[in-house]
């Protein structure tokens, strides 16, 4: 996809003050935020390659929830099958979750990466 470059004409003070109309355009908006957190170009940028687009942020609560399910995959997945029953436990009591909950996480995650997406996400050293 070529991005039409729209605003990157725009220097000095034609930045701020298409800044300044652009958070006054919109009651409700992320803009400042976005300026502040990655600058006056990258945000210029952005705006170009993905003007007229609805961007989603996911919730707190959903990263979380991935960010469980990537270590109850990389815990498990990067141990010898002998020592699973261990970290299984150890995921429960961490995440207060049933060692079951552990088990089906895991078995979704890895179907999920390496069967669908067709990503290995870890590498055991095997001894031999």
């Amino acid at each position: 996809m070529k991005v039409k470059p729209v605003l990157s004409h725009l220097s000095g003070r034609q930045v701020e003050i298409f800044y300044a109309l652009l958070v006054c355009a919109g009651k409700y908006t992320i803009l400042p935020e976005l300026y502040d957190v990655f600058g006056r170009e990258d945000t210029i940028k952005f705006l170009e390659v993905f003007a007229g687009c609805r961007v989603s942020v996911p919730s707190t609560a959903k990263l979380e929830k991935l960010a469980r399910d990537t270590m109850v995959y990389f815990r498990i997945e990067r141990v010898e099958e002998c020592q699973r029953p261990k970290v299984v436990q150890a995921l429960a009591l961490d995440y207060d979750i049933s060692e079951d909950r552990v088990c089906r996480i895991y078995a979704k995650t890895k179907v999920k990466l390496e069967d669908e997406l067709g990503f290995k996400a870890v590498r055991r050293n095997r001894r031999g």
